[in-house]
């Protein structure tokens, strides 16, 4: 996305916005956005061979906010995000995002909904090197008592990843992405509800199989315990792909959140769900997270946490681990600063074959670690 389309895009977006909900007097509150952070990280593709740098990251936007003390709430938000690599210059990066988003509540209908644009340029544990994509997302969910006791809500998700071609022959698989998911909620008590859903999901690929998957389950959401509130739902989790037989079994989507104390947090978060790699393999994903957080002073906060995911492809397994620690200190209204700690593992039993050279055995074996070390600045005005 060039700078002119850029600009006239945003602006068209906040003169719409702004006409919009300007309207009702509660009129938009502007604010200008910023992060500057400095990165050093020893394994910058994710890869077996490490290549480290240090990159300096300068990320200016601006967030317009619409109705918040309204019924209607609304927020835009668009950013520039600037890369340089302090040794592999070639990796410099000028990337685009913005994002629309909004909610409404009334005590007997709520909706949410949002869009998105952005622009990347990272790796994760399935999408190595530093990948160039495009990710476009727009979704939306509305839920409406039924009854004094019950509720329904039904969603749409639309996601479309274009991955940009560099070279390297990598063979990465552009996807369209559509989930619908439909819940019945059946209030038990004040604070807990017991849930009924169903969830479809289409995915189409440029390469590779596509699939649809089917996800029935039972589950519950609100507060379990003074102390203790979240939501899950656990059923039964269907594949069906465009070419070769169907694959099931368990499905659970959860996330759960104990008050140690009222400055202190533990998260808990336990899925287990098909996908699919972003070069077309499929997929099947068992996570658990477990993170915490603590308020030491109106200034002052520390956070931390473990997640441990295995991912089973058709060719083998892999065993993604990674932990981060962190803090944030808030010097006023508008300014913080804020550190961390990022540690990556994948341990992988899909090792190339032994006849490749070295050179590339090297570049498709899936086995690294990594070692992050960020420090930023961060401002809202």
């Amino acid at each position: 996305m060039n700078s002119a389309l850029k600009a006239l895009s945003a602006i068209a977006v906040i003169g719409f916005v702004s006409s919009a909900f300007g309207a009702d007097g509660t009129g938009p509150a502007f604010f200008v956005t910023g992060t500057a952070d400095v990165r050093a990280d020893d394994n910058i593709y994710l890869s077996h061979v490490r290549t480290d740098d240090v990159v300096y990251d300068f990320v200016p936007g601006i967030s317009l906010e619409f109705g918040r003390n309204a019924n209607l709430q609304n927020k835009l938000q668009v950013a520039e995000s600037f890369a340089r690599y302090s040794d592999n210059d070639s990796l410099d990066t000028n990337l685009f995002s913005g994002m629309l988003s909004g909610n409404y509540d009334d005590a007997k209908l709520k909706l949410d909904y949002g869009t998105s644009y952005k622009e990347l340029n990272q790796n994760s544990v399935d999408i190595r090197g530093l990948t160039r994509r495009d990710v476009f997302n727009i979704h939306g969910n509305v839920e409406v008592l039924a009854t004094a006791k019950s509720s329904v809500a039904v969603g749409g998700l639309f996601e479309r990843t274009d991955y940009q071609d560099d070279g390297t022959g990598r063979g990465y698989s552009d996807s369209d992405i559509t989930t619908v998911p439909l819940n019945y909620y059946l209030k038990m008590t004040p604070k807990l509800d017991l849930s009924f859903g169903y969830r479809f999901r289409d995915t189409e690929l440029s390469a590779g199989q596509n699939s649809q998957d089917h996800f029935l389950s039972v589950g519950a959401r609100g507060e379990f315990t003074p102390k203790l509130s979240g939501r899950f739902q656990l059923g039964y989790n269907q594949r069906s792909l465009s070419g070769g037989s169907d694959r099931n079994g368990l499905g659970i989507d959860s996330d759960f959140s104990y008050a140690v104390t009222p400055k202190t947090a533990i998260q808990l978060g336990i899925d287990n769900d098909f996908g699919t790699s972003g070069q077309g393999s499929q997929q099947k994903n068992f996570t658990v997270t477990l993170g915490a957080n603590t308020q030491i002073s109106e200034e002052l906060s520390f956070s931390g946490g473990i997640s441990r995911r295995e991912i089973k492809y058709d060719a083998g397994t892999d065993t993604y681990w990674q932990g981060q620690v962190g803090f944030n200190y808030a010097i006023n209204a508008f300014v913080s600063i804020s550190g961390g700690y990022t540690y990556r593992d994948n341990s992988s039993d899909r090792i190339p074959p032994a006849a490749l050279p070295q050179a590339l055995r090297d570049q498709l074996d899936p086995n690294f670690t990594n070692n992050v070390f960020t420090v930023a600045a961060n401002f809202r005005f």
